[in-house]
């Protein structure tokens, strides 16, 4: 008896696209194919002796697998690298998004993306090209953009990415009757472990005071001084050494 028999094609004229066809004597009960690591896509086989199913091909280095198993638990298995040049540019930016772009000749319908094995998120496009930034998230995740044109062409990419967290500052008079404020109320969160932060008063090095903090949260007051500008600079580094700063003048 043979097991399954597990075949891959380009298709003719879409270098993208791979044509999987499995065949077996005594009919398939399933498919099953993943890129890399991934979410696995199932194909049920209805104990025909023929499944067929066309597999878009993610930009970049990626490695397709596959299991096919009859109706008898044979299995065959296939695993096989594939190299695609993408229009699909991944970048960061300043303020931690993620920033896609995409180029091409026809005109996009559609994109899509999602986080790990997450709900998809869908953004209409109707253009040649494409800049979108997204929030993203801290921490190791996978990304997997699809980008969709009107004549159903898609493109793929699935990028690992270690997303960072960037500390929050906010700073506030401890009086709402902005005479009356007698300090500054200094409030730094963020999603990860804060480090430490570094206050620098009116300009001057020699008025520079650091503290080494922990946790997400951290509230401290600096003391208003009567005829300054009250000029103020903080700085906030969190454990992933991401650094955020903020610059303030009152004047009392």
């Amino acid at each position: 008896m043979v097991n399954p028999v597990i075949s891959l094609e380009e298709v003719p004229g879409d270098e993208t696209t791979l044509l999987l066809t499995v065949t077996s004597d005594i009919g398939i009960d399933k498919v099953i194919y993943q890129w890399n690591d991934e979410r696995q896509t199932t194909l049920s086989g209805n104990n025909n002796a023929y499944v067929e199913q066309k597999i878009q091909i993610p930009s970049g280095s990626n490695i397709l697998k596959i299991t096919a198993v009859d109706i008898q638990n044979n299995e065959s298995t296939h695993t096989k690298r594939y190299e695609l040049d993408s229009n699909i540019i991944l970048e960061a930016t300043d303020t931690g998004k993620i920033r896609i772009s995409y180029s091409g000749d026809t005109e996009i319908a559609y994109m899509t993306y999602r986080w790990d094995d997450g709900e998809e998120e869908t953004v209409d496009i109707d253009a040649s090209t494409m800049d979108e930034e997204i929030e993203t998230l801290s921490g190791r995740h996978t990304l997997t953009v699809v980008v969709v044109d009107v004549n159903n062409h898609t493109e793929t990419k699935i990028q690992e990415t270690n997303g960072v967290s960037i500390p929050k500052i906010e700073i506030q008079p401890n009086s709402q009757v902005i005479e009356e404020a007698t300090a500054y109320v200094i409030t730094v969160t963020d999603d990860i472990e804060l480090q430490e932060v570094v206050v620098t008063l009116d300009e001057d090095d020699s008025k520079k005071y650091g503290q080494k903090i922990s946790g997400k949260e951290f509230k401290f007051e600096i003391p208003l001084q009567n005829g300054s500008e009250n000029k103020m600079k903080v700085e906030v580094t969190n454990s992933d050494n991401q650094k955020a700063e903020r610059k303030v003048k009152f004047t009392k």
